[in-house]
């Protein structure tokens, strides 16, 4: 597989990750706003009618041909909470949505918990009073009811714009995995790969896998990859490894292992370059192309044991640096 195809196989990943996590949240605000478009029908039309002159006029909440608002409501609002619960599972890995959604969820379910303590229990009262017995009490209590409601209802209609705000930035939002990595000054305290350089890969690979047990995740003719704990461990032609690193392959000059440092991109592999090259320390390979789409240079420690910065597409890293797999090199 090409580099550029690998990179679109990625791309692909995280926009179709987009693409759920958007038609997600496109749901949840089309129920918040159906939902709202229903209080809203009910406190222009219905409220108006039963709260116009009470007590008759609660007649409209009452006899077999009342609304069951119980029911609708009950509906209405667990659908839009399953889908908002369901947008949120969908984002998670978008930080600012899912921590937006979080608190437009905690706003809700305050408004929803002072619609079962207050509003509910209220109307269904009122279902139940004498239309034929006003009372100031009674009165009161309509009109109160009625003044709350509009609040109530605002609160949820400002939330759903609120929600539906937060389509503008969606395709800005960058997914937890591929954030922007952190301020990049120096080299810091880790290895990614480590390579050990053999004179037989075929029986060296067979030795690894048949005598310690071992599983690779990616290999070819003159590599192989063993993920280990949060690095990789390979196999290479120990001529190819030398003649990559800078060194001969025989004598002193190679000790047959190379410890690699793998960094996300090639500009952080020419800033450790210069960065090396003004500490003093020994360049063995300057900053080079590699025909799959890497970058790296090699440098050697005091007792000219080699080490290589990296940047290597094939291989995806965690936020703290971990390795977390090789990509199938088969066709490379």
């Amino acid at each position: 597989m090409e580099p550029t195809t690998q990179g679109q196989a990625m791309s692909a990943l995280a926009h179709g990750y987009l693409n759920r996590a958007g038609l997600a949240l496109i749901i949840t605000i089309l129920a918040y706003f159906l939902l709202n478009g229903a209080q809203v029908f009910e406190t222009a039309v219905l409220v108006p009618k039963w709260t116009a002159k009470p007590p008759a006029s609660l007649s409209v909440l009452q006899g077999l041909h009342a609304p069951d608002l119980k029911t609708f409501w009950i509906v209405a609002h667990s659908i839009h909470e399953i889908t908002f619960l369901i947008a949120i599972v969908f984002c998670w890995q978008l930080p600012a949505i899912r921590n937006t959604l979080l608190l437009i969820l905690m706003l809700h379910v305050a408004v929803r918990v002072w619609t079962i303590v207050y509003f509910a229990p209220n109307i269904m009262t009122l279902q139940k009073a004498d239309t034929d017995l006003a009372s100031p009490e009674l009165l009161a209590a309509v009109g109160r009811w009625r003044s709350l409601n509009y609040v109530r209802v605002t609160a949820f209609v400002g939330l759903s714009i609120w929600t539906a705000g937060l389509l503008a930035n969606f395709q800005r939002e960058p997914l937890l995995n591929q954030s922007t990595p952190k301020q990049f000054t120096s080299m810091d305290q880790r290895f990614s790969v480590i390579t050990l350089g053999v004179d037989n890969l075929p029986a060296q690979l067979a030795f690894y896998k048949t005598k310690l047990g071992w599983e690779s995740v990616a290999e070819n003719k003159t590599i192989v990859f063993f993920k280990m704990n949060g690095f990789l461990f390979s196999l290479l032609d120990r001529k190819a490894l030398a003649e990559g690193s800078g060194v001969q392959a025989e004598g002193q000059g190679f000790r047959s292992i190379t410890l690699s440092y793998n960094v996300s991109s090639t500009e952080q592999v020419d800033q450790l370059h210069e960065q090396f090259k003004a500490n003093g320390i020994t360049i063995l390979k300057a900053p080079t192309d590699t025909p799959f789409g890497g970058y790296y240079f090699t440098f050697a420690d005091l007792e000219n044991n080699v080490l290589e910065v990296a940047y290597n597409p094939y291989i995806p890293q965690d936020d703290t640096g971990n390795m977390l797999t090789h990509y199938n090199i088969d066709n490379l």
